[in-house]
């Protein structure tokens, strides 16, 4: 079985700073802001000491750099099973200043954007006996879990791309419960979906109207709602901010009019790299994966944004200003991305989605690692490939 080193791996003490149990999860809390201080080995919040951090940490599983129930994980020459994986509700914004003193200092931690990494939680059983142990792997992104992050549980992780969790004294991390933010998945006011009569801007469509999915059926929308943030929402939290891609920037006439869908909305992606990275020509990406690439860019200039959301009977792949786009998922994240009321109306719709093993199926590939998303635009990029090919209206 393949057997791998990871290092800057956090163990998290039973109790709180203030000496409470952290009960059977000891996730950190929000808004608790870490300091890497004097002594390098210490995760401390200010209060006291809360964790550890480990280097050389063995684990050997089913698969190289990833970690699942079931694998081996060896600390300090004592072996542990995995017994458990855990989704911390969190995730990670850079701060620059002292939160005792107030004094100004340089950011740490910036891998994706102000709340890029995530945290993943891992229970840990001795083979032979003894105390369960809690440790934390700080992650790229959410895009790092296989299973159902939203509801908690994991079924494994990529710990290909841990962030380094060391830093000089004087940088700071602040853990913010931002879960919601990572997941509106939905397209700006204006976007002109594809339907049976032809382009419609997506505010005027209803439940009932057919629209054309890629591979040319139609099917009616089952419900569709909206959700608006306005210049203090996009101020406090830029990750609200839509992505705008410009025409023809993920191929020639593709999108054929400027794009612009929050930054987890996933966009189709069709190449022969694709089918090299991932063994299926198909694959969905966040639309902040395309970051980097010409004419995608996060639209910094818009002061308020209305956002539209879409569901199928299933998860769709619908055209949007001419590009394949995905509608909203039906799983547990198309309720975190709409208000109380919305969400009572689809729970109605789907009473599926409140099952705890409800497990819904996406309509392509949604690669784990959020660091091969990166590579798969690259290399398109790098190679003049386009990401799409342009499909007749």
């Amino acid at each position: 079985m393949p057997e791998f080193v990871v290092n800057d791996v956090i163990e998290f003490f039973p109790t709180d700073a203030n000496g409470n149990p952290r009960d059977n999860w000891p996730r950190v809390e929000d808004g608790e802001t870490y300091g890497y201080g004097q002594n390098q080995d210490d995760v401390t919040v200010y209060g006291g000491t809360i964790g550890r951090l480990y280097d050389n940490v063995t684990i050997i599983g089913v698969a190289k750099d990833t970690l699942r129930r079931g694998d081996i994980v060896t600390i300090e020459g004592v072996d542990y099973t995995v017994d458990a994986l855990r989704a911390a509700d969190l995730g990670v914004v850079v701060t620059d200043t002292d939160p005792t003193s107030g004094e100004s200092l340089r950011p740490h931690i910036d891998p994706d954007g102000p709340a890029g990494p995530a945290l993943a939680e891992a229970r840990l059983v001795p083979v032979d006996g003894g105390e369960t142990r809690f440790f934390a792997f700080l992650l790229e992104d959410w895009q790092s879990f296989v299973g159902q992050p939203l509801s908690g549980e994991i079924v494994e992780v990529d710990v290909s791309g841990m962030e380094p969790v060391r830093a000089s004294r004087g940088e700071f991390v602040t853990f913010r419960r931002e879960i919601e933010d990572f997941d509106v998945l939905c397209f700006v006011a204006g976007t002109r979906i594809a339907t049976e009569t032809g382009e419609v801007p997506i505010e005027d469509l209803k439940p009932g109207d057919l629209v054309r999915m890629r591979d040319g059926a139609h099917r009616p929308i089952r419900w569709i709602g909206k959700t608006r943030f306005g210049a203090r929402a996009l101020r406090s939290n830029p990750n609200l901010r839509p992505i705008r891609i410009a025409a023809g920037a993920l191929g020639k006439g593709c999108p054929s009019a400027a794009l612009s869908v929050s930054r987890q909305h996933r966009i189709l992606v069709q190449s022969a790299i694709a089918e090299r990275m991932f063994g299926t020509a198909e694959v969905l990406l966040p639309a902040h994966k395309l970051l980097g690439r010409p004419g995608v860019e996060v639209d910094d200039q818009c002061g308020e944004v209305e956002y539209w959301h879409m569901l199928f009977e299933d998860h769709e792949v619908v055209l949007s200003n001419g590009a394949l786009t995905e509608s909203l998922f039906t799983g547990p994240e198309a309720l975190k991305a709409v208000s109380e009321a919305a969400r009572r109306e689809i729970e109605v719709l789907f009473p599926q989605i409140t099952q705890p093993d409800f497990l819904p199926k996406p309509a392509g590939m949604i690669p784990a690692s959020g660091r091969q998303m990166k590579r798969l635009v690259w290399r398109h990029t790098k190679n003049n490939k386009p990401l799409q090919a342009a499909i007749a209206s």
